[in-house]
């Protein structure tokens, strides 16, 4: 007999291109994309990046540094050498935070996308209390 969950679970795998061409790597669809547009923000993103993995539920992390030039782009590489699920897009040059939402949104596959500022203008601990409504289907 056909196991439903093995099936929905070898549909449900796809290539995501993280930061280029050269490095794909196969997952799992995760249920929540959450964007991290990001500029100068060398001294919180560690944090922001290690909250937002703390939260119970399957998800993917999209961080997108729009032409930092405060050293986040180079701690960005190392959290992405430690964390081979975050996928990273380097912009060349500041093109605005919309054009960085625009960017990460463009690599989602969740289900549920949210952005999450690298500032910690948000809680990330928020987030669940935020798709509350969307995941109960209290929202049209």
């Amino acid at each position: 007999a056909l196991d439903p969950a093995a099936a929905i679970d070898s549909v449900e795998r796809l290539l995501v291109d993280c930061e280029d061409s050269s490095r794909l790597s196969l997952r799992r669809a995760p249920v929540l994309s959450i964007v991290i547009p990001v500029y100068n923000e060398s001294t919180t993103i560690q944090t922001v990046i290690e909250a937002v993995r703390k939260l119970p539920v399957d998800l993917e992390m999209i961080v997108v540094d729009d032409g930092s030039t405060d050293g986040t782009r180079e701690k960005l590489l190392q959290l992405q050498a430690t964390d081979e699920e975050l996928i990273v897009c380097f912009q060349g040059t500041n093109q605005g935070k919309g054009a960085a939402l625009q960017a990460g949104f463009s690599r989602c596959c969740g289900d549920v996308v949210i952005v999450q500022d690298a500032d910690l203008e948000y809680d990330p601990s928020d987030i669940l209390n935020v798709i509350r409504p969307i995941v109960e289907g209290n929202c049209e």
